[in-house]
């Protein structure tokens, strides 16, 4: 079975409100949230590989079209068996779905998921469920420290070290990803028992 470890960061949604923090819908949306880059390993596989919007020749006039970037994740997708990914059922999964069909492109076959955040609520009464917190608690290691939004803001305004930085810290989460995963994986391959009637 190939299973592919997966994790996507997304530029915010731009838009005009009315009372700014009171407001809770948007009165105009400027620019809907769309994938800025994605870091992914194949399980048992050292390399960690990271696309960005920046990598592909359309960014140089378009920093908003992301076409050939889902198309590369789409191809991912489809050579995948099993996808793996922390939130991955409300947030990754979705994300790379709208992706597609925004960029009007066949979706990738089905796919077998495991989402560990799902996991970690599931079989244990942990404290946090955060991917953070979680290698942290399992002694993987900890998230990148960044400049926290200035960095989105930075990548979506064509800025290279914010590339940079995002790259990096997008990969990262995946080598934290893989650490959880492994940990959580004894659970998962435990046979299931029939059930009593």
């Amino acid at each position: 079975m190939k299973t592919l470890l997966i994790d996507i960061e997304t530029s915010p949604v731009e838009g005009y409100w009315w009372y700014g923090m009171r407001e809770v819908n948007p009165i105009k949306i400027k620019q809907h949230s769309r994938i800025l880059s994605y870091a992914w390993r194949w399980f048992d596989d050292e390399n960690i590989g990271c696309a960005s919007q920046r990598m592909y020749p359309t960014y140089r006039t378009d920093k908003v079209n992301n076409k050939a970037l889902v198309e590369d994740l789409v191809e991912l997708y489809s050579e995948a068996d099993l996808v793996v990914g922390h939130n991955l059922v409300a947030f990754d999964d979705r994300v790379a779905n709208k992706g597609v069909l925004l960029n009007n492109l066949t979706p990738p076959p089905r796919h077998r998921v495991i989402d560990t955040l799902r996991v970690a609520r599931t079989l244990f009464r942990l404290d946090s469920n955060k991917l953070d917190d979680l290698a942290a608690l399992l002694g993987i290691g900890r998230k990148l420290p960044h400049v926290g939004f200035p960095m989105w803001e930075g990548c979506m305004e064509g800025d290279k070290k914010s590339w940079d930085m995002m790259e990096k810290y997008n990969k990262h989460d995946i080598h934290l990803l893989d650490g959880v995963y492994r940990r959580f994986k004894p659970w998962l391959d435990r046979p299931k028992l029939k059930r009593i009637r």
